[in-house]
């Protein structure tokens, strides 16, 4: 997801103007990336405990 998050972002610049759809999938790609990374961070401390 963060790869497509990217592209997605590079996509922006070269477009020049986003619509709002664009936007929303951009903050939802974004909030699946950050759920994921903490999601892996708790498993990770509840197995080194």
């Amino acid at each position: 997801m963060a790869g497509i998050g990217i592209a997605r972002a590079i996509g922006f610049g070269l477009d020049g103007q986003p619509d709002a759809l664009q936007w929303m999938w951009l903050a939802a790609e974004a909030a699946i990336v950050v759920g994921c990374a903490i999601a892996l961070r708790v498993i990770h401390r509840r197995r080194a405990v």
